[in-house]
């Protein structure tokens, strides 16, 4: 998609229903930090124990913190996306909307806001596997352009490592980091990927969403699913940005 002027460049199944995984985040990203302030991404929240259970019962991936932690918000956002944590999805949803349902609630009304309501639904922050929690891969790229227009989420998203701030439980800190953009980083030297989020569940195996800005400076996104490996979808998304961005 040419995310200037939204227009389809290339597209396979492109409005298919698909269900998103982890880029599921993305929009728990946006709608959390559009409740938020950079005034406030330094203030402290207690990780519950709710929120690694939730991980934990689920069989989610996680970003690492520790019942009764004291982190950032701002270690909490980049611990939503890039080690895809599903205790910092979980605490971000309550902090920000006090409960899950309430967040869940908020999701969609941003989806109505955004024009997808057709053909998008979600029914937990984390991406796990639930047929009502669905979209396509248009909606997915109506998804991440609006998070990008975030300054918040625009951080966030185009990092390649983020270090935690020092804790009593990490005295060092959690360091993160996205695969999925430092291994494109390696692979794909024409102009700049400036925000992913990768994905999987069994029902769309892998699956990524990323922002592109090519050497011209225009600015393009790519969704894909079904790949059989992580690392197909580095290649599959450099595949469409050398052939058809320009």
């Amino acid at each position: 998609v040419n995310a200037d002027d939204g227009a389809i460049i290339a597209s396979k199944n492109a409005n298919e229903k698909m269900y998103p995984a982890s880029m599921t985040k993305v929009m728990t990203l946006l709608v959390a930090a559009e409740k938020l302030n950079n005034e406030s991404l330094g203030q402290k929240i207690e990780i519950s124990i709710e929120a690694t259970d939730y991980s934990f019962k689920n069989d989610c991936s996680a970003a690492g913190f520790l019942v009764g932690e004291q982190v950032t918000i701002e270690d909490l956002l980049n611990g939503i996306i890039l080690p895809s944590g599903a205790e910092a999805a979980y605490q971000a949803a309550i902090m920000t909307s006090g409960t899950l349902e309430k967040f869940v609630d908020d999701m969609n009304k941003k989806v109505q806001e955004l024009g997808i309501s057709q053909t998008t639904h979600f029914s937990n922050p984390v991406g796990i596997f639930d047929e009502n929690n669905y979209s396509t891969a248009c909606d997915m790229a109506v998804i991440l352009h609006a998070a990008m227009e975030n300054e918040i989420c625009k951080k966030v998203l185009s990092a390649r490592n983020y270090t935690t701030s020092c804790t009593q439980q990490h005295p060092q800190g959690i360091t993160f980091s996205s695969k999925f953009l430092n291994r494109i980083d390696r692979k794909f030297g024409k102009g700049k990927v400036v925000g992913a989020k990768t994905g999987y569940v069994n029902q769309s195996r892998y699956c990524a969403v990323s922002m592109y800005e090519s050497e011209a400076n225009k600015k393009y996104i790519c969704v894909t699913g079904m790949a059989g490996k992580a690392w197909q979808t580095v290649y599959d998304h450099i595949a469409f940005y050398q052939n058809y961005c320009k």
